[in-house]
């Protein structure tokens, strides 16, 4: 009886275990962006298969693209950070999406969209590509605690985010 037990809590564990690791999502697919910049031209890229984060806690996402970043905290800090595939811990996982929105031809406002679950500010800078200038600019931004925040780019088409400096204050 008392082994049955020992089996059935580390069968319970290792399958835990395995659902996180199958959940893990390191890598974008290949696929060609296509960003209309008006109606007779477009920006058009070649993304290969690659890491969501390029170096540690620096999350480099493309036009359209959604992901969730699971949030390990040690000691009040970002520790860690990665890509998932479902939402299985949403009071760690940040909501991410960069959107690129063309209306009539013309490529508008661009957008970055962040879901912040933690009951702290978030900070972070935001490297940016311009299409238009082809030049990387920075920024800082913040979200609110437990809150939304949507950081637009009125007159810029860009056709990369890299998101670094994490901080929840």
């Amino acid at each position: 009886m008392k082994y049955s037990i020992i089996l059935a809590g580390l069968l319970a564990f290792s399958n835990g275990f395995s659902q996180q690791a199958q959940n893990d999502k390191p890598e974008r697919e290949a696929f060609t962006l296509k960003v209309e910049r008006n109606a007779k031209q477009f920006y058009a890229q070649q993304v290969e298969r690659s890491p969501y984060f390029a170096m540690e806690k620096t999350l480099q996402l493309y036009p359209y693209e959604k992901v969730l970043v699971e949030v390990e905290i040690k000691a009040d800090t970002i520790h860690s950070m990665k890509t998932v595939e479902k939402n299985l811990n949403p009071e760690r996982t940040f909501e991410i999406e960069f959107c690129q929105t063309v209306k009539e031809h013309t490529a508008r406002p661009t957008q970055l969209w962040i879901k912040n679950p933690f009951g702290k500010k978030l900070k972070y800078t935001v490297l940016y590509h311009s299409i238009e200038d082809r030049e990387w600019r920075t920024v800082s931004k913040t979200a609110r605690k437990n809150w939304s925040s949507n950081e637009v780019w009125p007159t810029e088409v860009v056709s990369s985010l890299v998101l670094k400096d994490w901080e929840l204050e």
